[in-house]
């Protein structure tokens, strides 16, 4: 594999060792280290296929196989790297944006992997845009970031290979293999120069998350020679420098998950737990949830966080889900291993990760299981299976499905699959949901300028059968019952940090007053509830990102991007001003008890028509909309800007679209709140 190094500065090596000081560890030091690059594309075009091709989600087990009507296409297969001559093997997939990262790292004694950026705007043909290949590291996990354009990656390093490049420098007298390493971001490609940091914690490092606190990483004791208290733990990180600011030791450290301000850490071993902390204070865990055996020779073990469980790879004991208000398993899912198998050990539990009730676990060589959450315990707390992938290719190679990741918005799920490469999967959902036929009103329907209607399309007047929405209804199915962290008065609040403040370790805000945000406000993972008769004022700019926002009178004043996220006025005498351009992905809702009113520019970056614009009285949208989702209103609907939709739209009353429509008819929409 030749480098593009014509497109880049030369990838040099130096020592970085410079006066600042690291609390935890000064025998810490950076490098920069030899790299391959390659940003080619004709040399990259060949890395991807893609199939586009059903696949087949095995309904054989032994127990017994819910009924499942989505189904999956194979739309992109990345053969394993190759370091040189020497083949390495998927490990880890991390999503951002329109790009997927993959890391590589190489099985057994010697050292060597890479990294590698897949480009996702199309889901139906992934392409490989860029990789980074290294002769001395084995890379495990990867982290990008795209307020830092940086990607992050952690593992081991070949000691005795940095001795070699480093010949004038006395290295500690133990030197530790695990990594932390960043590579930049450039032109939308990964770049150079390419530094690590030796982290002195532990054999290899293994996960990385970032919170607002700081950049955090997991490294785990996995040979018997280290058992000093420093061997392993999970440590915060200067993302600039890389050193260490705090580390909290333990063992054996095997994966690190967020969400909001929680940080959940696994611990293997036979006395395995899940550790819990605050992302500010590493220095004393906050919980701990007890595990039993954790672990095997074969096994990754991972955990996962969504806004309600704790989902632990357990290798061959399986997967747990736990409920992290009591600590107990509630679900349970065993592995599942095909008649006849010679070694059983290959079948284990190695990730997990979620799309909305969906649980997709990588089971090594079994390939991937997909499960469902029950919506209530039963009695013998099992996930409901609906079959698997066994993803071996047409040589008969299944490689190993180490993990697991998804992107909801494109409804794709990647598994970094060992010598098998990188598999990516695209789930089609049938029509879960047909609500409306086109453009329909219960009373006069006038479209002023051109009118496109595409798809069968109908416009559908003085329609008695409209339905009517029920907003009262997603309310109530929004704020929660249970809400942990409640504060009362009037909130002035200026920083994210001080937000977080509020939420405190509790992924669920309640306000019993007026709350002004006076910056740009990030939640991610979190429900904030502002009571009914009060004021949400966000002066500027919100993000959403798996979040629900419900107040009694929201007034957003500045930017607004929501990601599979909701923003919902529970007032009935209230109108949800939305007063600037609004970016939607995901499936995302505007609902208001009252009057909604969408001043600025709308537009939805999903493929899918997942958006969800509803208004128990009127609706109004006075900028351009180009959306796929349904506005949907009690009262009369009027556009007064230029109208591109795909999906439908309702109203009780009239409809007045002053400014043209293009409008495709698209019955499936899987917003929650049409379920």
């Amino acid at each position: 594999m030749k480098s593009a190094v014509s497109a880049v500065a030369p990838i040099t090596l130096a020592l970085l060792i410079g006066c600042q000081s690291y609390p935890v560890n000064p025998t810490e030091m950076a490098v920069q280290i030899p790299a391959v690059l390659t940003t080619n594309p004709a040399e990259l075009v060949a890395r991807v296929r893609n199939p586009n091709s059903s696949i087949i989600l095995e309904r054989s087990g032994s127990v017994a196989v819910q009924a499942f009507a989505d189904d999956y296409k194979l739309v992109g297969v990345s053969s394993a790297m190759n370091v040189g001559a020497t083949a390495v093997r998927a490990t880890h997939v991390a999503v951002l944006g329109n790009a997927a990262f993959v890391s590589y790292a190489l099985e057994g004694d010697a050292f060597s992997g890479g990294l590698e950026m897949v480009d996702i705007t199309d889901p139906n043909a992934p392409q490989v845009t860029s990789s980074l290949a290294f002769d001395m590291l084995d890379v495990n996990a990867v982290y990008a970031d795209a307020n830092a354009n940086e990607v992050y990656f952690t593992g081991a390093v070949d000691v005795d290979k940095l001795a070699d490049i480093l010949p004038n420098v006395v290295l500690p007298a133990v030197v530790r293999p695990a990594f932390i390493g960043k590579a930049p971001l450039v032109n939308g490609k990964l770049g150079s120069p390419v530094s690590i940091r030796l982290l002195q914690h532990g054999f290899t490092g293994n996960s990385l998350v970032k919170t607002n606190a700081g950049l955090f990483v997991s490294s785990g004791d996995q040979q018997a020679v280290l058992t000093d208290s420093t061997a392993g733990g999970i440590g915060l990180l200067n993302s600039v420098n890389l050193g260490t600011q705090s580390w909290s030791a333990f063992a054996r450290a095997q994966f690190l998950a967020v969400q909001g301000d929680t940080i959940a850490a696994l611990e293997a071993g036979s006395a395995g737990q899940v550790r819990l902390y605050n992302s500010n204070n590493l220095n004393a865990p906050t919980g701990s949830i007890a595990l039993g055996n954790v672990g095997s020779v074969e096994a990754k073990n991972t955990l996962h966080l969504d806004n309600k469980y704790i989902y632990v790879a357990k290798g061959t004991a399986g997967l747990e889900v736990y409920n992290p208000s009591s600590n107990s398993a509630i679900f349970k899912f065993a592995n599942q291993i095909p008649v006849g198998v010679p070694n059983a050990f290959e079948y284990t539990t190695n990730a997990v990760t979620t799309d909305g009730d969906l649980v997709y676990i990588s089971g090594g060589a079994a390939g991937v299981y997909v499960a469902r959450v029950p919506s209530t315990a039963n009695a013998s707390k099992s996930l409901n299976f609906a079959g698997r992938f066994d993803l071996k290719d047409a040589n008969g190679v299944r490689g190993s499905a180490n993990f697991v990741a998804t992107d909801t918005a494109k409804r794709l799920l990647f598994v970094a699959s060992g010598d098998g490469g990188l598999k990516i999967i695209r789930r089609n959902i049938p029509n879960t949901k047909t609500v409306g036929t086109g453009i329909m009103a219960r009373g006069n329907i006038t479209i002023n300028g051109q009118k496109n209607l595409l798809n069968g399309t109908t416009v559908s007047a003085n329609d008695s059968s409209t339905p009517v929405p029920q907003v009262s209804a997603i309310v109530a199915k929004a704020v929660p019952t249970n809400c942990t962290k409640i504060v009362s008065g009037t909130q002035n609040v200026n920083t994210q940090s001080a937000l977080d403040s509020l939420f405190g370790t509790s992924a669920c805000l309640e306000v019993r007053g007026d709350l002004n945000l006076n910056f740009n406000a990030i939640l991610t993972g979190k429900t904030l509830v502002v009571g009914s008769k009060n004021n949400l004022n966000a002066n500027a700019g919100m993000r959403l990102t798996d979040s629900v926002v419900v107040a009694g009178r929201p007034t957003i004043n500045s930017s607004l991007n929501l990601s599979s996220s909701s923003l919902i006025a529970s007032n009935s005498s209230h109108t949800l001003n939305l007063n600037v351009a609004t970016i939607i992905s995901g499936a995302s809702t505007f609902a208001s008890m009252g009057h909604l009113n969408l001043n600025g520019n709308l537009a939805t970056t999903d493929e899918y028509p997942n958006f969800l614009a509803v208004a128990q009285n009127t609706l109004t949208i006075n900028g351009s909309a180009n959306f796929k989702g349904i506005l949907w209103s009690g009262g009369a609907m009027t556009i007064n800007g230029a109208l591109n939709i795909t999906g439908s739209m309702m109203s009780g009353t009239t409809i007045l679209i002053n400014g043209g429509v293009t409008a495709t008819y698209e019955a499936r929409n899987d917003n929650p709140h049409l379920l």
